[in-house]
């Protein structure tokens, strides 16, 4: 936050960034700013403004990705008309939705809300018509899913108390 929020810095940051990725051979950057608050909404834009400027004058073109949380919460600071106007696309984290921090054993990233009643998680399907609501353009929405699983010892099925239960990271 601090870097984006003074000009030279954030320049000498950008800068340092983007020749490091045409070294590399990249295509853009992806900016994976975990949590953004509302006292870093202009940080989070002078950064996004930053990068799409460089970004345009790379040949071909750069593409600038985010990822952003797969729920919507009011402390964010998550600048959506800044997110539509400069990303090329915004990939919404739809995992960790469920986890050893609900009261039930269940899936980590559910499509829908699943149909028991102890469930007190987020479910992607909400996540994301959350963000849309908010005026996220589809078109530039994508959906990052896990490549990992949890498994509950001492549970049996999904929708059971997970209350003393160990959970293993898979």
């Amino acid at each position: 936050r601090h870097i984006c929020s003074d000009d030279t810095r954030l320049q000498r940051y950008v800068s340092g960034v983007l020749e490091y990725a045409r070294r590399r051979g990249y295509d853009g950057v992806d900016v994976d700013w975990e949590f953004v608050l509302r006292r870093d909404r202009d940080a989070f834009r002078n950064l996004l403004t930053l990068l799409r400027t460089e970004l345009d004058r790379w040949q071909p073109r750069g593409l600038l990705t985010l990822a952003i949380p797969g729920w919507r919460s009011r402390d964010y600071g998550y600048d959506v008309d800044a997110m539509n106007l400069d990303a090329d696309q915004v990939n919404l984290m739809a995992y960790d939705m469920a986890n050893q921090w609900n009261r039930y054993s269940g899936f980590d990233a559910p499509v829908h809300k699943p149909d028991y009643d102890s469930y007190d998680g987020l479910d992607i399907e909400s996540g994301i018509g959350d963000w849309l609501d908010e005026g996220l353009s589809p078109e530039k929405t994508g959906l990052g899913i896990p490549f990992f699983g949890y498994y509950w010892r001492s549970v049996g099925a999904p929708g059971e108390s997970a209350r003393g239960s160990d959970t293993i990271y898979q």
